[in-house]
């Protein structure tokens, strides 16, 4: 095989992994304006891909060692760190993490009272006893626009979410409950 290499170790790298020739100057990542080190053996520990590897590209055309039989990524140039996984399941896992992360600040940020200057207040619902009056004394007709609806929403007519006296509550339609919310009644 190292007559074999001698001579075709440029042209057959996957083959002549382990072959380095003698005398061959290779680059370092030491820095810029450093002197290649040079290699005279294949058991040299500066050799920048581990035996049975060889220096070409991985799937995002990073310079990598890869393997001489079967073309998979074994470790970086010049660390000899090996790689154990897939590229694509460690960014998924960290994508599934970063969504979980922003699902929990949401529903925390949910779950908070609503402040107001002169403090926090507990946003309440109208009891089901109240609701019900509500839509008998409005006849069932919406308090703003007087129509008919499928549903109702039930709003606090002062704006104060913790008063749910019965006085404090009307019924509205979903479009005339959103024009007051907007402001635009």
């Amino acid at each position: 095989m190292a007559e074999y290499c001698a001579s075709n170790w440029k042209v057959d790298p996957v083959k002549c992994a382990d072959y380095v020739p003698k005398g061959y100057q290779v680059q370092q990542n030491q820095g810029i304006g450093q002197n290649p080190v040079q290699h005279n053996s294949a058991n040299d520990a500066s050799r920048i891909c581990p035996l049975g590897s060889y220096l070409g590209k991985d799937s995002f055309g990073n310079q990598a060692c890869l393997d001489s039989k079967t073309n998979q990524f074994v470790s970086s140039p010049n660390t000899g760190q090996s790689y154990s996984g897939n590229n694509g399941t460690i960014i998924g896992i960290v994508v599934f993490i970063i969504i979980i992360a922003i699902i929990a600040g949401v529903a925390k940020s949910r779950g908070k009272s609503t402040t107001l200057e002169s403090g926090t207040l507990a946003r309440r619902h109208f009891s089901q006893d109240v609701r019900d009056m509500t839509l008998q004394q409005q006849e069932g007709k919406c308090a703003m626009c007087g129509r008919h609806a499928s549903s109702y929403q039930f709003d606090h007519i002062d704006g104060d979410h913790s008063n749910n006296s019965p006085s404090n509550c009307q019924a509205l339609c979903p479009n005339c409950h959103d024009r007051k919310s907007r402001g635009l009644n």
